[in-house]
């Protein structure tokens, strides 16, 4: 059946601040509009995670980290294209939409009851990405355990803690190597003591916990490298005042402070001898995001989105409002070269680029790489001013840069690599993109050659609403 056609987009505004509006409708698997040609080996689902709902039963949450995560699913075969948006509707949501007000505690928001703030936890928003494994599709949430939703219409099964093996937290970035079978993942347990897990998912359908590593102190670590050996995570100098938190003085954004000398702690666990933990501290920096990770020896090769410090938790505090405080630090890319058994890492600038979002080839996980897709700004004046306006590809050995605008007043999120069908190297990927375009106030996913970005998207598939801000999503063959 083919897509219906598009109509070109009215022209009222080029500001990016209505992406954070709530979700204007949830619905099923509808026909999508395709502006050029799908191509014909792009054949499966692209799942997005993000805050689509930042008010519930009336009260404006402070911080995108807060919002209520929908799931988009974008299908494309034989050059056509489905879309469907709908809510996580884990137990927190279902509850507060009985008691038609807000009950819990969030990232940024302090509870609204008594009742909800002796609870312990705050709500599982559900909001930040999404894994397969198993046949199930997991709503990730760090503050929280997985959601499972079904991939065929998107509806909520519930929270899962994967047989008991999960007390209480379960990171939205799991990562992956390439032909390696299992599935790692880490959770933070905060308290008087901090503990951080790591997991391993099989492919047989188990799970297991790899190891438990006391941190000196409580962190805020959101993600971590991977390779066929080891697991690496730096621990930035973010001391959390538990006791703040507890007492209901404070809300967890509020209550981690950067303590820059203290410096970053690194900390390596070996895959096959995870009792054997290399841990020390290096020059104090943040970040969100790894890009990839391999090893070259008895060294470890790092890249990472780096920041100077902190100043980004307020951006995820203000930046739904529609402003960007004129402190905010932005990412860098980075290269970190590791070297465990000396106890030492050093770090080196690779692009003049403000960027987030970095993603390789799936062929390269855990590989030496020498591409990398991101989201970019085209300037520092657009950095300080608002999100990314830009797709960029980095060529990690020169240096090289290429970034592309898919039109003004478009944004795009997060670049997800997805393999050729025959590929000729591989780094021969498609790139998708799911982008807002604040002139019609509706949103598309831009298909991109990744070898051949400045040729700008090959297909755009449009929604016929908008769908608020995505962190992270996947790619699912069919």
């Amino acid at each position: 059946m083919p897509s219906p056609a598009v109509a070109p987009p009215p022209t009222t505004t080029t500001h990016w601040s209505r992406i954070f509006e709530d979700l204007p409708r949830e619905h099923s698997w509808e026909l999508l509009g395709v502006e050029g040609d799908i191509p014909e080996d792009l054949s499966g689902t692209l799942f997005r995670n993000g805050p689509s709902g930042l008010t519930s039963q009336g009260l404006r949450y402070n911080n995108l980290f807060d919002g209520d995560g929908a799931i988009t699913g974008v299908r494309l075969k034989s050059g056509s294209a489905w879309g469907a948006a709908r809510f996580v509707d884990g137990p927190d949501r279902r509850r507060e939409r009985a008691a038609r007000r807000a009950l819990y505690p969030t990232y940024g928001t302090p509870s609204p009851t008594l009742r909800g703030h002796l609870r312990g936890r705050m709500k599982n928003s559900a909001n930040t990405s999404v894994m397969a494994w198993n046949n199930r599709l997991l709503a990730l949430f760090e503050g929280g355990l997985p959601t499972v939703v079904d991939p065929v219409d998107l509806s909520t099964e519930g929270e899962t803690d994967l047989g008991g093996v999960i007390n209480d937290t379960f990171s939205a970035h799991p990562q992956t190597v390439a032909d390696h079978p299992s599935i790692f993942n880490f959770g933070i347990r905060h308290g008087l003591r901090t503990w951080l897990d790591l997991f391993e998912m099989c492919s047989d359908g188990q799970i297991r916990r790899v190891t438990s590593v006391r941190l000196r102190r409580g962190s805020f670590i959101h993600d971590f490298a991977l390779t066929p050996r080891h697991a690496i995570f730096c621990a930035p100098p973010i001391p959390l005042r538990f006791a703040q938190v507890a007492l209901g003085r404070a809300t967890l954004a509020e209550s981690f402070q950067w303590r820059p000398e203290l410096g970053t702690e690194v900390i390596v666990i070996p895959l096959d001898a995870p009792e054997q933990v290399s841990r020390f501290v290096i020059e104090p920096f943040f970040q969100w995001h790894f890009a990839n990770a391999y090893d070259r020896g008895d060294e470890i090769v790092v890249d990472v989105v780096r920041y100077e410090d902190f100043s980004a938790n307020d951006w995820v505090a203000n930046v739904h409002r529609g402003h960007i405080p004129d402190h905010i630090s932005h990412g860098s890319y980075h290269r970190m070269v590791i070297n465990p058994q000396r106890s030492g890492a050093t770090s080196r600038q690779l692009a003049e680029l403000s960027c987030e979002f970095p993603k390789v080839a799936p062929a390269l996980e855990g590989r030496c790489h020498r591409q990398v897709w991101l989201a970019a700004h085209s300037s520092g004046e657009v950095g300080h001013d608002g999100v990314w306006d830009r797709l960029a590809k980095l060529d990690v050995k020169t240096g090289e840069t290429t970034t592309v605008s898919l039109g003004d007043g478009h944004y795009p999120s997060e670049p997800v690599p997805v393999t050729k069908a025959h590929p000729d190297h591989p780094e021969d990927v498609w790139i998708l993109s799911l982008t807002y375009d604040a002139n019609s106030h509706r949103s598309y996913v831009a298909v991109l050659d990744g070898s051949d970005m400045e040729a700008g998207p090959r297909a755009r598939v449009w929604f016929d609403h908008h769908v608020p801000t995505t962190f992270h999503g996947i790619w699912v063959e069919s």
